[in-house]
């Protein structure tokens, strides 16, 4: 059976959900692991006292420790701009800080599985970067100002392209999320 990793961020507010999605995927994938960017000592500590058998809690001092530049942005920007920012990042520092993962997949906090996501892996095959277009309708057309991506569901390659998708969206996100 194939392992697959999935990463994801939250705060304490969030860590019900957390724990919600870590719950929903062991139960319809149990080779899946869930890396989890606590970003803040609250959330890391109730998930390393609460923590399911398919997550690695990780404190957000790393996180900002091997990205420094991640401190401007937290003083520049709200809380909210803050978390958007990290997204692209928590999965730049799986793919080039934990050895040997070779893709990733971000996800929401909030999100919950119903079913097996393999599905989604066996149409995404070999390609590099698997994002999901948003399908807004004539009521929600007016929401296409803030992106024509949902970033619920992300997964990158660590290959050539994947990696330097993922570094755009890195550097674009620093930049102003």
């Amino acid at each position: 059976m194939i392992n697959r990793y999935f990463c994801t961020h939250f705060d304490i507010n969030y860590t019900p959900h957390a724990l919600s999605l870590a719950d929903s995927l062991l139960a319809v994938s149990p080779n899946s692991v869930l890396i989890t960017f606590c970003m803040d000592d609250a959330s890391f500590e109730d998930l390393t006292t609460n923590k399911p058998p398919n997550v690695v809690p990780i404190h957000f001092s790393k996180l900002e420790s091997e990205f420094p530049n991640l401190i401007n942005a937290k003083n520049n920007r709200s809380r909210v701009e803050y978390f958007y920012t990290c997204s692209p990042v928590i999965c730049n520092y799986v793919l080039n800080k934990i050895e040997g993962i070779n893709e990733v997949t971000y996800l929401d906090a909030d999100l919950y599985f119903f079913s097996n996501p393999e599905p989604i892996f066996v149409e995404l095959g070999n390609a590099s970067v698997g994002i999901i277009e948003h399908k807004f309708s004539f009521f929600t057309k007016r929401n296409k100002v803030y992106g024509n991506f949902n970033v619920g569901w992300i997964t990158f390659r660590k290959d050539t392209n994947g990696i330097a998708c993922l570094n755009s969206w890195t550097d674009n996100c620093i930049d102003w999320c």
